[in-house]
């Protein structure tokens, strides 16, 4: 069960690193992840890194005051991935040199010490 939540979680990555939504060192650093906590924290590791990575986008959102470009730029992938299919954005994309990138290594990374903390706190 958990080596199959491993693989889901790399190929899901890999899907995301092919259409330009996540860099090739956050599927690496997940695979790692998926790897070292074993079969009973893998799905809820995977749940708190996306739920810290969206509370950081939105804090960048905030910090930035860009909430009606963000809000556009939605818009915008949502109309390409609808008329062009899984292709990379040539513009919206984390491989653009002027793109505003969210570290999501540090969401990994905050919801990998969110469940081993719970892991340890309530043995």
């Amino acid at each position: 069960m958990a080596q199959s939540a491993c693989w889901w979680r790399v190929l899901s990555s890999s899907f995301f690193f092919v259409i330009g939504a996540m860099g090739g060192g956050d599927v690496k650093l997940m695979a790692s992840v998926c790897a070292w906590a074993g079969s009973e924290q893998v799905i809820a590791i995977l749940l708190a890194a996306a739920l810290a990575g969206g509370l950081l986008a939105i804090f960048y959102m905030l910090f930035r005051q860009g909430v009606r470009t963000t809000l556009w730029n939605l818009l915008e992938l949502i109309r390409f991935r609808l008329t062009s299919g899984l292709s990379p954005h040539p513009v919206l994309n984390v491989r653009e040199a002027g793109a505003v990138r969210v570290p999501f290594g540090v969401a990994i990374a905050m919801g990998t010490l969110f469940c081993t903390g719970n892991a340890i706190w309530w043995r």
